[in-house]
């Protein structure tokens, strides 16, 4: 297939894609191509049932006009999230929706190559979608390590690395390494599809804070992961590693949440803190289910963090003209309700006095490692239709 046919296939696709459902018509006037050639290209997305048909269009006096659509059977993605303690594989059809999942312990690493095919193969055979329909892979990137395939520890990364070529080249499928936030950002697009020419920001919290931006009807990933942590909003705040001073991560970050409770001794025995880079996951969570249970110190310290956060989201929001903002990731799952509420005071303030806040939505996911893992399935979804 030439270059062009390639690229103007991907085009239908995704503006299909983005619009829900679409006529020939409106594809056509949309991307400034001749009905005959939009005819050709539907019949042959068509055979191949890449597309198909979903009824008539609304009549306006003339022919009813054909709907069309996203296959959500023609092809599958799988999406790969690894943390210390675990791996979530999720499996999406072309449409984004989740069809299937499975949650296992982090294997060790010499495991981890026959775990995934394992529970590859269980997930597939339980909702009856053939291996082949598997377009290719999609892996999250967490903050810490870079290549969530090459861990620390020198003695098993050839095993790792192995496990990953094996991916790569399984059947010709691709993998792709996307961060947490875009990751994310991308889930909503394919799994929302009415609608998707909204400009709206996933703010994504693990261990560190980043955040995902989609511009009309793409994930913009022209802006490297990070670089929301690392926005300044205090001048004389904290010194960040990165050379600034009152970074987002060092005000709102877990590690700044945990932190603040750890100044009073007390308050870690009491609550059970650890107060080690180990145990920091654990910690946020015991001092997010504390604020929620309305314990003073916690909520302190929760409502603190969500203010810095709120300043964050606020000028994203002012500079970009957001329409929505999404709170997704397994920091916002313990307390999500506590930050959703300050940072949509901040956001009513703004909304006061004329902000281009004014529009803005707020919403949070409770899907916790689940979103990225959706959105990194969605990445291939997105590569199989582009040029």
């Amino acid at each position: 297939m030439s270059r062009s046919r390639r690229h103007l296939d991907g085009a239908v696709l995704d503006l299909t894609r983005r619009r829900g459902v679409v006529t020939r018509l409106e594809l056509a006037e949309d991307l400034e191509v001749t009905p005959a050639t939009i005819t050709n290209v539907v019949k042959r997305l068509l055979a191949d049932d890449l597309l198909i048909e979903t009824g008539y269009s609304a009549s306006t006096g003339g022919k009813r006009r054909t709907l069309l659509r996203l296959n959500p059977a023609s092809r599958y993605a799988v999406g790969l999230s690894l943390d210390p303690t675990r791996l979530m594989l999720a499996l999406t059809d072309f449409a984004g929706t989740l069809v299937g999942r499975a949650v296992t312990p982090m294997p060790a690493a010499g495991d981890l190559e026959d775990v995934i095919d394992e529970r590859l193969s269980l997930t597939l055979r339980a909702v009856g979608v053939a291996p082949e329909a598997v377009a290719g892979f999609g892996i999250v990137s967490t903050p810490n390590r870079p290549d969530p395939w090459l861990p620390s520890d020198p003695a098993t990364a050839d095993l790792a690395s192995q496990a990953a070529q094996r991916l790569r080249t399984a059947a010709g499928r691709p993998v792709i390494v996307g961060d947490e936030a875009s990751c994310a950002a991308m889930g909503e697009l394919w799994a929302r599809s009415a609608g998707t020419e909204r400009r709206f920001a996933t703010v994504y919290m693990s261990d560190q804070l980043s955040a995902g931006i989609a511009l009309h009807g793409r994930v913009n990933d022209a802006v490297p992961r990070g670089n929301f942590g690392h926005m300044s909003i205090d001048r004389n705040g904290p010194p960040c590693p990165c050379g600034s001073r009152g970074c987002i991560d060092v005000l709102a970050s877990p590690a700044a949440v945990v932190a603040q409770v750890l100044t009073n001794p007390a308050h870690a025995v009491r609550l059970g803190l650890s107060g080690t880079p180990a145990g920091l996951v654990a910690d946020f969570s015991r001092i997010a289910r504390g604020a929620m249970q309305g314990d003073r110190t916690c909520a302190a310290a929760i409502t603190d963090a969500a203010s810095a956060l709120a300043v964050g989201i606020a000028n994203l929001v002012t500079v970009l003209g957001l329409e929505q903002v999404i709170l997704s990731g397994p920091g916002f799952v313990e307390a999500g309700g506590l930050y959703e509420r300050v940072i949509g005071e901040r956001l009513n303030q703004l909304r006061r006095v004329g902000s281009p806040a004014a529009a803005v939505t707020l919403s949070a996911l409770d899907l916790g490692l689940e979103a990225a893992t959706i959105g990194a399935a969605a990445l291939v979804l997105q590569a199989s239709v582009a040029d």
